[in-house]
């Protein structure tokens, strides 16, 4: 009979913990085969998520613009945090988020990526800043493109894990978001149509091997 993470028994954790790990060698092996074949100019981090359930998080964290934080405050996640919080904030905490550059279009315009920040240490490590997204699976990524002025928000959306590819829409990098359960990983390609990031196609499932 093949075996599967969903059928193992429930004392099994440690057979449960390799079927995970094993899918998140997987992905982060597709992760750096897709960035492989990225130009030189492009050589930057592509792959971003929880460490946690296998993803890589932001390797080289920059400050966050103020004119970033004003556009995330208007954010229907963020907003629902504040709200949460039962303050009005008149900024919003920079100290929430971490923020990496990224380059969708081209050089000459920096973008981002941001995530929810997490607590250092063996204790904390699935406790977020804020509070608001605690645990280690399914966080919200924000992509920010620059424009004149300042920032937009072109996707908003909760993962595992998310791919800036290679490939591109209306001159702008497709992104992957990427969600690991313990029988398969579950990406949904999103392509820029010329506002924000859509779903390109439905969600696809790779499953993992069984043996």
């Amino acid at each position: 009979m093949k075996r599967t993470c969903r059928n193992q028994g429930t004392g099994n954790s440690l057979s449960k913990g390799r079927c995970l790990t094993l899918i998140a060698v997987v992905f982060v092996a597709l992760l750096t085969k897709a960035q492989d074949s990225v130009t030189p100019s492009e050589q930057e981090q592509s792959g971003f998520g929880r460490e946690q359930v296998g993803f890589v998080p932001i390797l080289r964290p920059i400050a966050i613009p103020q004119s970033a934080l004003d556009v995330m405050s208007e954010d229907d996640i963020v907003a629902q945090c504040v709200k949460s919080k039962n303050s009005d904030f008149r900024q919003l905490p920079t100290q929430w988020f971490v923020a990496a550059a990224i380059h969708l279009h081209s050089s000459a315009e920096t973008d981002l990526v941001i995530m929810p920040r997490m607590l250092s240490g063996e204790q904390d490590g699935k406790k977020s800043e804020s509070g608001c997204w605690d645990g280690i699976k399914n966080g919200p990524f924000w992509i920010l493109r620059k424009v004149r002025g300042g920032f937009i928000v072109v996707l908003s959306k909760s993962a595992d894990g998310l791919e800036i590819r290679p490939t591109r829409s209306r001159g702008v990098r497709d992104i992957w978001l990427s969600w690991i359960t313990f029988d398969a990983i579950g990406t949904a390609p999103m392509k820029f149509d010329g506002k924000r990031y859509v779903v390109a196609k439905n969600a696809s499932v790779i499953p993992k091997r069984s043996g």
